[in-house]
């Protein structure tokens, strides 16, 4: 510290080798009158410090769950002016919080514990600091106390009156703990009365079956005894009696075997003992059946109250028959006197017409694979015929069998239609000279999803055919002439086409097809766009796209189809050969409608892939006459997609591949006319195609010949008339014709 006049420092300390604290001060004193400084030193010895003393107080007695607070009032720092810190820890017991370990007083809640439960002892520790040193630790001790067990209470229920063997239910659900959150143990005893056996001694509400008493016997009480248990302590015992009532004395029973009845020769009878009574309530009767009159028959049970048998078999005609059944009942106590029933068997008379029943048929049928049917008739007749059968969309070609069963054989006559097939009334008879009733009527549906995946075959096949029919000559753009329109009609085909001169990247070709293939019948019509990209003196390189349109009448339908194909071409000439090379790759789709015979239209899709490839030279021949091969290589990929059809049934998808092969060897042949330029242009072609389908491979080779002149007028017109026959080797398809083709050059 410092004033105006002085600068001290004061401190204390323990010199080295000795056990003395001293304090020193070190200062500085100026004086006023000689303006010098004066410095000293003082060391003064230090009393040395007494340790704290700990006091944790009384030890306390609480209640559980009580607040408690824990006393260090007692704790002391035996030295003047010091003051104390404290420290508090819980050493055993039940751990709890304080409220704080630095406090002089902290508290805390006492734990909770279960009623009747031991006391809990928990033990704190408190340690106190003067500033200088620690006291030794003291504890105190705290004893939690459960609280005390209120004995329960047993109820054993209200007394009962009861049956004789009846259901007993004892009810302790009057029993109370008496202290909450306890539960109870139930312990049943039976303490007088006829011995019985309790379903649940250990449960609140026990069952019993009370005993049986004779009719006039006397009354009994059963009395039980119940106490209970809270975990704790066991209530006192309380009773409850149930009086068991003996019946009053037996009334004998009746024994009633029903009404008298009659029935058929062989029928099932069913006598019936159910009008029989015991005459008191509470009583089971048991039953003895046994037959004393008429042929002897086989009961299903003597002892049942309603027991069976068959009846005996009588030949037609023949006199009735009494069957005597007799019944004796017994409630327990006695048996009833005897009552009886007879039962009358009347011959069967042969008047009834004899009844038949179609069975056995398939499900679907195809529309042309034969199938059988049974017709089963209820007796052997004799007379039955296929005229006696009605069918609608198939014919019976047999009837086969005698007696009473017979196997029918049905062909389909539509693919999409149902069969049904019924046997009319008065066909048949019986020994007797009966006619037989009409059947009910069977129909066979037909596969309607086997005849659309048939049909769209078909289609897709041949519309395959007529595809690389309509695929436009690409040679053509390196070949000799230029820019063109011709038109062509004929009976079975159609041909419109028009192309730009080589130097133009623009072209477009269109034909129009008819073709008869195994009674399928298709129109066709094509369209091709392209342009040339790449365009140099033997190469050109482009792009097209192909619409075309289809509408075929099926054997059991008719299906239209629009669809086209995208993709690139290339065309390519020899420098120093006659020869042309061309190909194409084309992909695509097609939306298609089918309409089967008397059923809606569905609708399906189909993917097409097509790639060809040809090949086209020149052979001059000498004397001005050109001999043309060709070589033109075809692939089709069409898949069709599966669909739902109108029906909701699921048609499968499936896939024609169609691989060809086209020879061609033609000729051109000039002619020497009186006006006109003329050449004759004969030709002819085979082709080789492969065809995989959902069937198998098919293979087939085709074979076509064409005879055809051409003539240029002065006007530069050429007018071409062309005689063609296609289908050569081909069985149950062919193409065939003329043509006259009208070509303007520009």
């Amino acid at each position: 510290y410092a004033t105006d006049t002085y600068m001290g420092i004061i401190f204390t300390a323990i010199p080295t080798g000795d056990t003395q604290t001293y304090q020193y001060e070190i200062s500085m004193t100026a004086n006023a009158t000689t303006g010098t400084a004066e410095s000293s030193t003082t060391r003064i010895a230090v009393s040395a410090n007494t340790p704290p003393t700990a006091e944790a107080g009384p030890a306390q007695n609480v209640p559980h769950q009580s607040a408690v607070t824990l006393y260090s009032a007692g704790s002391n720092a035996n030295d003047v002016g010091q003051s104390l810190t404290y420290l508090w820890s819980q050493t055993s017991g039940t751990l709890v919080s304080l409220s704080s370990t630095t406090a002089a007083s902290p508290t805390f809640t006492a734990p909770t514990l279960a009623i009747g439960a031991p006391n809990s002892v928990l033990v704190f520790s408190l340690t106190v600091n003067d500033g200088i040193d620690s006291s030794v630790a003291d504890t105190v001790t705290i004893t939690v106390a459960a609280p005390a067990n209120t004995a329960p209470t047993a109820h054993a229920g209200p007394g009962q009156t009861v049956a004789s063997a009846a259901a007993v239910t004892l009810d302790g659900s009057g029993s109370d703990a008496n202290d909450a959150g306890q539960s109870l143990l139930y312990f049943w005893s039976q303490t007088a009365g006829t011995s019985v056996t309790l379903s649940n001694a250990a449960g609140p509400n026990p069952s019993f079956t009370a005993p049986t008493i004779a009719a006039g016997g006397a009354d009994e009480t059963l009395t039980f005894a119940l106490f209970v248990f809270d975990g704790v302590t066991i209530s006192s015992t309380s009773t409850v009696d149930i009086l068991v009532e003996a019946p009053a004395a037996n009334t004998p029973a009746s024994a009633d075997a029903g009404s008298d009845q009659g029935v058929a020769s062989a029928a099932s009878v069913t006598l019936d003992g159910s009008g029989s009574d015991a005459n008191d309530a509470g009583q089971m009767l048991t039953y003895a059946w046994s037959q004393t009159g008429g042929t002897g028959v086989t009961l299903s049970s003597a002892t049942a109250q309603s027991p069976s048998f068959t009846a005996p078999t009588l030949a037609i005609g023949a006199a009735d028959e009494a069957l005597t059944f007799s019944l004796v009942v017994n409630d327990g106590f006695g048996a009833s006197g005897a009552d009886t029933v007879v039962i009358t068997v009347s011959a069967e008379v042969d008047n009834g017409r004899p009844t038949v029943v179609l069975s056995g048929m398939p499900d679907k049928h195809d529309g042309a694979t034969a199938f059988n049917l049974t017709a089963t008739f209820s007796e052997s007749v004799t007379g039955f015929e296929t005229s006696d059968v009605s069918v609608q969309h198939g014919t019976i070609t047999s009837i086969s069998g005698s007696g009473s069963a017979y196997s029918l054989v049905v062909v389909p006559s539509s693919a999409t239609k149902a069969v049904s097939v019924r046997v009319k009334a008065n066909g048949a008879r019986d020994a007797a000279g009966n006619a037989n009733k009409t059947s009910a009527k069977v129909s066979i549906e037909a596969d309607v999803v086997s005849v659309a995946q048939s049909e769209i075959k078909s289609f897709m096949e041949q519309r395959a055919k007529l595809l690389s029919r309509a695929q436009p000559k690409l040679a053509r753009f390196l070949g000799a002439g230029g820019g063109n329109f011709d038109a062509t009609a004929t009976a079975t085909r159609a041909d419109l086409s028009f192309s730009s001169l080589m130097d133009r990247r623009v072209w477009a070709n269109a034909m129009g097809l008819w073709s008869t293939e195994d009674g399928d019948e298709q129109s066709y019509a094509h369209l091709s766009f392209g342009s040339h990209f790449v365009m140099t003196e033997n190469l050109i390189i482009g792009g097209m796209v192909q619409f075309d349109q289809s509408d075929a009448t099926l054997a059991d339908g008719i299906i239209e189809s629009k669809g086209f194909l995208v993709g690139p071409y290339a065309v390519a000439k020899m420098a120093d050969q006659p020869l042309i090379f061309s190909a194409s790759l084309l992909r695509g789709t097609s939306q298609n409608e089918i309409t089967l015979t008397d059923l809606p239209t569905d609708t399906f899709k189909s993917t097409r892939t097509l790639a060809t490839i040809g090949v086209e030279g020149t052979v001059d021949l000498g004397s001005g006459i050109l001999m043309v091969p060709s070589v033109d290589l075809f692939y089709l990929l069409d898949q069709q997609h599966s669909y739902i059809d109108s029906a909701d049934n699921n048609v499968p998808e499936q896939e024609v591949a169609m691989t060809s092969a086209t020879l061609g060897l033609g000729f051109e042949i000039p002619l020497s006319l009186d006006f006109v330029e003329a050449t004759l242009r004969p030709s002819v072609n085979a082709t080789f195609a492969k065809t995989r389908n959902s069937d198998g491979v098919e293979e087939s080779t085709r074979w076509g010949v064409d005879l055809g002149a051409t003539f240029e007028q002065p006007s530069g017109a050429i007018i071409a008339v062309d005689l063609f026959y296609d289908g050569i080797g081909e069985q149950n398809a062919e193409t065939y014709g003329g043509s006259i083709l009208y070509e303007i050059k520009f």
